[in-house]
């Protein structure tokens, strides 16, 4: 035999050769004869139950309507051809570990050849097979959450709601527990089931990172609340940190609630220092300022100057407010120099359109937009629902644009009087009064914001 032959039948055998594993025996898949009978023996297994149906009275007289006139029949359906519909939730029980709740649409119609006819879809399904639950609605498909649990039940009449959670409660003993806990939507029962979080101090400690009395403090403060985004968002920021935090078991609800301390473990990571929840609020205050400083000194000596990419809007409040402007980078260094606070950290911010910052008599002001809902529409019933979704999904049409105060501090961070603050919204009031915020709009569109890190977006004390 040629050396040849002997090269390509060494290669062939090697082809076909089982796929080594380390420990693992090789399983072969099954042939599609034996997948047809497997089917068919869980099919015959299956226990199925009908949790709820609609009333389907009108389908009934539509049908006894054909059976006598199916003409007649034909004329009532194209009045009002989606009103012969139906849904009906059902609970399959295919074996003890694996199961499914589907909620069906049943459609009842008259084709072309005056023939009646009916049809049946899945509109949505809750699927749970050896401990992973998931959600299904058309192509979507994600871990069985909370959220989604409720994104099930939400599209149905009371009486079904009622009886569909009394089914998840009955497969998720856990189920009343995740109920109360603040961070529901932070996880997936996936998650829950694999590491064992079924209480709600084992949920604090495996989200937050920190012993379950800080967590429930973290949830509740202020901090939590300058957060941005859903509670996975949150828990995820939250988590970047626990990592910057020295003894995070001594984090006390003062710290929490400190103005300052967002903004110190910010400079904090950007030094790579780390914060000592020991630390009272004059040590806090003082390693705020040192860090503020010691930025301010290091961009003062390394970054050249620049003109800020300030959006249109600012420029036109401060024509008509009066309050100067910061234009460059190193002014901003230096009214943080100036001021003894770390607003010269914060060009990246003023960069990217979030915000800007004026200069009103002894004090630092920040102004930055928001799309704020119009308190004046008072909308009820099916307006007041519109409207609340219309904001959920992103729509602004119920919105109104608006520029406010994020923050007015004088040297040390110490806050102005209350007679100063009411004169800058006076002037903002009126300002907002005067401008055609459409006009705005359209000239924003040709704005570019510069991209740069999230660090300097936050909207954080000074």
């Amino acid at each position: 035999m040629a050396y040849t032959d002997l090269l390509t039948e060494s290669r062939v055998s090697e082809q076909f050769k089982p796929r080594r594993t380390k420990g693992k025996k090789v399983v072969e898949k099954p042939t599609k004869e034996e997948r047809i009978v497997r089917k068919e023996e869980l099919k015959a297994k299956t226990k199925w139950t009908v949790v709820y149906q609609s009333d389907r009275s009108h389908i009934d007289e539509f049908i006894d309507l054909y059976k006598k006139n199916p003409l007649a029949a034909r004329v009532t359906y194209f009045q009002n051809t989606r009103n012969y519909a139906f849904t009906r939730i059902v609970l399959f029980e295919y074996t003890k570990t694996r199961w499914e709740l589907v909620q069906f649409e049943v459609k009842f119609g008259v084709s072309t050849t005056n023939r009646m006819y009916s049809s049946e879809r899945k509109l949505q399904r809750i699927s749970y097979r050896e401990g992973r639950g998931w959600f299904i609605m058309g192509n979507r498909v994600e871990p069985l959450s909370y959220p989604g649990c409720q994104m099930f039940i939400g599209g149905l009449y009371c009486d079904a709601q009622i009886k569909v959670e009394e089914v998840l409660r009955k497969a998720f003993h856990f189920y009343r527990t995740v109920e109360e806990f603040p961070l529901r939507g932070a996880t997936n029962f996936n998650t829950i089931i694999r590491l064992k979080l079924f209480g709600i101090n084992k949920m604090y400690r495996h989200l937050l990172q920190v012993p379950p009395r800080i967590g429930k403090e973290v949830v509740f403060s202020k901090t939590w609340d300058k957060l941005h985004g859903h509670d996975g968002s949150k828990v995820k920021a939250w988590r970047v940190i626990v990592k910057q935090l020295s003894n995070p078991e001594c984090l006390t609800k003062d710290m929490l609630n400190n103005s300052l301390f967002l903004d110190t473990y910010r400079m904090g990571r950007t030094l790579g220092q780390n914060i000592n929840c020991r630390w009272s609020k004059s040590r806090l205050k003082q390693e705020h300022d040192l860090w503020a400083r010691e930025i301010t000194d290091i961009l003062l000596a390394n970054k050249e100057e620049y003109e800020l990419n300030t959006r249109p809007v600012f420029k036109e409040f401060s024509k008509f407010s009066g309050y100067p402007i910061f234009k460059t980078n190193k002014e901003l260094y230096l009214e943080g120099l100036t001021q003894n606070h770390c607003v010269g950290t914060y060009t990246n911010g003023v960069d990217n359109g979030s915000y800007a910052i004026y200069r009103v008599g002894e004090y630092t002001l920040q102004v930055r937009r928001s799309y704020n809902y119009s308190r004046e529409k008072k909308l009820k019933g099916y307006q007041a629902l519109k409207a609340r979704l219309s904001s959920l999904w992103g729509s602004k049409q119920q919105w109104e644009y608006k520029l406010c105060i994020a923050q007015i501090a004088g040297v040390g961070d110490n806050p102005c009087p209350k007679d100063v603050r009411d004169e800058v919204q006076a002037t903002l009031d009126r300002f907002m009064d005067k401008i055609d915020v459409k006009q705005i709009e359209e000239e924003e569109k040709k704005y570019n914001p510069k991209v740069v890190s999230a660090a300097g977006d936050n909207e954080l004390p000074f």
